[in-house]
């Protein structure tokens, strides 16, 4: 299902219920979808469920050395490098960043056996990293200040890379860079969007619904009714 296709699911249930006047648009249609499956999300995830791979994303995004100012309390041995871009917002999860993968892009295919994904850790863990029996040579990546950090030992295992690849569950899946509104796949499995469609259709378009027509014909949306706006 792209997110066009959700949209018109949407259109199609609440034709009867609302006026032709009232103001609903595809973004504000988006705009609900995006909040209640990130929410619905949120609570699974919080809850200990696994990971469904319908609500991950993936891109590629360059790198760049971070400045001296962001790499204060970081291990020596340790080079310090940044996404050149903004990390789009991820669901927020009460115990680790919802970031589930990020590995090494190269373009020599020699190198392609050491495509070995980073460890993800949180900021407060940056400073200790690299000191365990099984973590020496290992690059340690964690987002902080809308960007992602990678750690990279001064000797390790990986060869020098100047782009990763990043998959997560992010909050706007629009947010991620080659997301088409509609043709792409929307990070959704089918029963959640049932269970999404409900919510949305009974809570945030609640304010949309009217009893019965317009009886002024005035292009506005000043229906009375007992589920219409009340002046």
């Amino acid at each position: 299902m792209t997110l066009r296709d959700l949209i018109s699911d949407l259109y199609l249930a609440i034709q009867q219920n609302v006026s032709d006047d009232t103001v609903l648009d595809d973004r504000l249609l988006a705009h609900f979808i995006h909040k209640q499956r990130a929410l619905w999300i949120r609570n699974e995830l919080n809850n200990g469920r696994s990971v469904d791979s319908n609500i991950t994303q993936e891109y590629i995004t360059t790198i760049t050395p971070a400045t001296l100012s962001e790499i204060d309390g970081v291990p020596q041995g340790y080079t310090v490098y940044k996404t050149s871009s903004a990390l789009p917002r991820t669901v927020e999860l009460h115990f680790r960043p919802a970031i589930e993968l990020v590995i090494p892009v190269y373009t020599e295919t020699d190198y392609s056996y050491k495509i070995k994904p980073f460890k993800v850790i949180d900021f407060n863990s940056a400073q200790y990293v690299g000191n365990g029996k099984f973590s020496k040579g290992k690059i340690f990546a964690y987002p902080e200040n809308d960007l992602l950090y990678i750690l990279v030992p001064d000797y390790g295992f990986y060869e020098a890379f100047t782009s990763v690849k990043i998959k997560g569950i992010f909050e706007n899946p629009e947010e991620i860079s080659g997301y088409d509104f509609e043709t792409s796949k929307y990070p959704l499995s089918l029963h959640m969007w049932n269970y999404i469609k409900g919510t949305i259709l009974n809570e945030d378009l609640r304010q949309f619904y009217v009893s019965n027509e317009d009886p002024i014909n005035n292009s506005s949306n000043d229906i009375k009714g007992s589920n219409a706006q009340k002046e």
